[in-house]
């Protein structure tokens, strides 16, 4: 069996930092919404 070559306590630091990641990639998303939402909104309130 081979032997694990990264250290645990990197490893469980890699692990925090991915999950943290896949939150910021999360929050971006939604705050693209966001930002399309007002974008359609402020071009609506143009029109009127």
């Amino acid at each position: 069996m081979p032997q694990n070559l990264i250290d645990p306590e990197y490893e469980n630091k890699i692990n925090e930092l991915t999950h943290l990641n896949k939150q910021l990639l999360s929050e971006i998303n939604e705050l693209k919404y966001l930002n399309k939402q007002l974008l359609s909104e402020n071009e609506r309130l143009k029109k009127s």
